[in-house]
């Protein structure tokens, strides 16, 4: 699996074994997964996230997980790609004590350059609950577009692959 080129702060690697517990640790945390969806029970984390290594590495483009690290190394969250050549979702997470650092701002743009440029994605979308204020500030600068959602409570966003 091809890595994005991240940023002077931050580095995206590949999802190893060892990251279950980075996994874990976001997707059952109630404060990470409010703008998300409920949080899961470790049991259904470490069972996904066998799902998330053998996605990772199918030659066809269907899902790609990425950790965020520090250059350090610290592993600090996770950023991911679903979808298809048409139309991606992007989603990230970050451990508490990195979310409102510019992380997102940092990192998002090279993952959606990877999806248009390496992936050959149409369209990257992303989406948040309404009530993510900050979601929709990171969105907005990064030249993300508002788009409507059948899901009520959700606002969607997009960019498209300049040809």
């Amino acid at each position: 699996m091809t890595v994005p080129d991240a940023s002077a702060r931050f580095l995206l690697r590949s999802p190893t074994r060892e990251d279950a517990d980075l996994y874990g640790r976001l997707y059952t945390d109630a404060e990470t997964m409010k703008h998300v969806a409920p949080p899961w029970s470790w049991g259904q984390a470490s069972a996904n996230f066998d799902k998330v290594l053998s996605a990772c590495t199918e030659p066809r483009f269907r899902y790609r997980l990425w950790i965020v690290a520090t250059h350090a190394g610290e592993p600090i969250g996770v950023i991911a790609l679903t979808g298809d050549r048409a139309r991606a979702e992007l989603g990230m997470m970050l451990l508490p004590a990195w979310r409102s650092c510019g992380a997102a701002q940092e990192v998002v743009p090279s993952v959606t350059r990877h999806a248009f440029d390496v992936l050959g994605v149409a369209k990257v979308a992303a989406r948040h609950v309404d009530a993510n204020e900050a979601g929709a500030r990171v969105m907005k600068a990064l030249g993300f577009h508002p788009e409507s959602l059948a899901e009520a409570g959700w606002q969607g966003w997009y960019r498209v692959r300049e040809a």
